[in-house]
């Protein structure tokens, strides 16, 4: 497992909200510029096996400054990062990344997770979610979804789906209320941006060996659909 730090200085205010599609803007030029077989990857119908944080320091006001230099994490399953530090200064519209500083990923297990920036899921678009039904049925799928992203890393020891269902997440806890984001570099066809319905979780894992691998494959490269896009960031 593999990070990549960030200092970024902005050349205009960012609010939290806008943050997401800024920083997705950036790192997804910062793969290019170093390594166009990821960005191949990084286009291809499965998971991007990456996340990245909203900026630091915090800004309590939700706005962060223009001039300001904060620190942005990226981690990865992917030992490419490692040799991705070339081509700096990269600017964009909004910032510039002014450095990138990569190394190795260690984590200890904690036997829970809990989103920095919230996941993502096509099911949290589609409806709103209202009945204890509903809620249980996107925590099936979001279970779904950290086995599946296992399964398909490259630091799975075992393949059998079945036996993860069981001996894996123990419970998933949500936060009550659903965090909009939107896209403007991906307008719908009346103008409007796509925005994606997203929440927060924690998730907490059983007291086993293949719990503790999963945990730490799903740190790294976070949780839910589009990590790409900043969203499923682990603390």
């Amino acid at each position: 497992m593999y990070k990549v730090t960030f200092n970024v200085i902005l050349k205009e205010d960012i609010t939290i909200a806008h943050a997401y599609e800024k920083l997705a803007i950036a790192v997804r030029l910062f793969i290019k510029k170093n390594d166009g077989e990821m960005m191949k990857k990084h286009y291809a119908r499965e998971f991007s096996f990456y996340s990245f944080s909203n900026m630091s320091p915090y800004e309590n006001d939700q706005v962060y400054k223009k001039g300001n230099v904060y620190t942005v994490e990226l981690r990865s399953l992917h030992r490419e990062f490692l040799d991705m530090k070339k081509h700096i200064p990269i600017e964009t519209e909004s910032l510039v990344i002014i450095s990138a500083v990569t190394g190795k990923l260690y984590y200890k297990s904690q036997g829970e997770i809990r989103t920095e920036s919230p996941f993502y899921m096509n099911v949290l678009n589609k409806k709103r979610i209202e009945t204890k039904e509903e809620e249980e049925n996107v925590k099936i799928l979001l279970r779904e979804n950290i086995i599946y992203r296992y399964l398909r890393s490259e630091n799975k020891t075992c393949d059998d789906a079945n036996f993860l269902r069981e001996n894996v997440v123990d419970r998933i806890v949500f936060q009550q209320h659903p965090i909009v984001i939107p896209f403007f570099t991906k307008p719908l066809n009346n103008g409007d941006p796509v925005k994606y319905h997203c929440r927060k979780a924690i998730i907490k894992f059983k007291d086993t060996d293949i719990a503790k691998e999963v945990e730490k494959v799903i740190y790294a490269g976070g949780i839910g659909q589009n990590t790409s896009n900043g969203f499923g960031f682990i603390h």
